[in-house]
């Protein structure tokens, strides 16, 4: 028996664009996965937000536990987050009564990377 998982489906071509040396989260780019280089995730400049977000004195600033260490992509909470199916859920439904109860939002997206729907679930 087969069993089809459109996570499966996402994983491996974000798998096969991460082979071809683009950008995943904007393919006109490419990057250099190397410490040195880009890094991990195609950004050099998470790495300094991790540098500046585990300094003592900025997380003593933010009122953070001092024992937690600041990651910008935790794979084992990703992990957690797919496997209760929430890749797969709407959240732009949820986005309307957040703003409508003075929420304000940052939305983060654009139109060259992995997930072309954000923007256009924003304009109807």
């Amino acid at each position: 028996m087969s069993y089809y998982s459109p996570c499966g489906v996402v994983l491996g071509l974000r798998a096969r664009t991460a082979e071809t040396g683009l950008n995943l989260y904007d393919v006109r780019r490419k990057c250099d996965r190397s410490k040195d280089a880009d890094g991990p995730l195609c950004y050099k400049q998470l790495g300094w937000i991790e540098t500046w977000m585990n300094d003592a004195k900025n997380k003593a600033a933010l009122g953070a536990n001092p024992s937690r260490t600041f990651e910008s992509c935790n794979m084992e909470t990703n992990q957690a987050f797919m496997y209760q199916g929430d890749g797969m859920h709407n959240s732009a439904l949820l986005l309307p009564e957040l703003i409508d109860d003075g929420v304000r939002l940052l939305v983060y997206a654009g139109n060259a990377g992995g997930c072309l729907g954000t923007l256009q679930s924003l304009h109807g």
